[in-house]
C-alpha cells in the first residue's frame, strides 16, 4: 500500500440520507476508502493516499478534509 492517511471528510450541513449516500460514493470513487459514516455528525472517516486529499475537497457537499489526528501518550 502507498502512503495512506487516515482522514477526516466533513459534510455540509443537514444532508438527507440519500445525500449522504450519494457523496460517500463519490468519495469512494475518489479513493477514499471508507471507515466510517457518521450521518448525524456530518462526518466520513476513511483512508486515502496522501496525494490524493486534494481531490476529496473538491467534491460538491464536502465541507473540509482534514488529517486524523492520533495522540499517544509518551
Amino acid at each position: 500500500m502507498k502512503d495512506c492517511v487516515n482522514v477526516l471528510v466533513s459534510l455540509q450541513e443537514n444532508c438527507t440520507e440519500a445525500e449522504v449516500e450519494s457523496i460517500v460514493l463519490q468519495l469512494q470513487n475518489s479513493g477514499l476508502s471508507v471507515a466510517d459514516v457518521m450521518p448525524m455528525l456530518g462526518i466520513v472517516s476513511g483512508s486515502i493516499e496522501h496525494g490524493e486529499i486534494e481531490r476529496l475537497t473538491s467534491l460538491p457537499g464536502v465541507v473540509g478534509v482534514e488529517e486524523d489526528q492520533i495522540f499517544s501518550a509518551q
